[in-house]
């Protein structure tokens, strides 16, 4: 996984691991808010998914850089194998897909965290039954 990261290019890598840190720590935030009731983890929730988002683009933006830079290159060297180009394609895809890890988890912590919020913003719902009656009816009974 190291090696991914440094072949990857640490310029990009090591943003994309602060912004998935920083992803599971929003989504943990923005859980126990909800789960203690000390707010509605909306900015929580916000934070995870623009987060996410942020960290593909990033890697997006990792490769676009990687891949100019291969291009400048081939075209210094005037011809190349296209071995050493599939090698050079293949380390170009290490910050997309980084980036889209983190934000397919990101994702998912969104919707997790928005069907918790949901269901805490519900009032809780207990069936009736007939033999259930309110105060005022068992009170008119006990006169009786």
């Amino acid at each position: 996984m190291i090696e991914l990261l440094v072949r990857g290019g640490l310029w990009f890598t090591l943003p994309l691991t602060v912004i998935a840190l920083a992803v599971v720590v929003a989504a943990g935030w923005a859980g126990h808010a909800l789960m203690t009731g000390r707010g509605t983890g909306a900015f929580g929730k916000r934070m995870v998914f623009h987060l996410g988002l942020f960290g593909l683009v990033l890697g997006l933006l990792g490769q676009a850089i990687a891949l100019y830079e291969a291009m400048a290159a081939i075209e210094a060297m005037g011809s190349v194998s296209p071995a050493l180009l599939a090698g050079g394609l293949r380390v170009s895809l290490i910050a997309p897909m980084y980036g889209l890890g983190i934000f397919t988890t990101a994702l998912l912590c969104w919707l997790a965290l928005h069907l918790v919020a949901k269901n805490a913003a519900q009032p809780e719902m207990t069936p009736r039954t007939g033999g259930e009656r309110g105060a005022a009816s068992s009170a008119a009974e006990n006169r009786s």
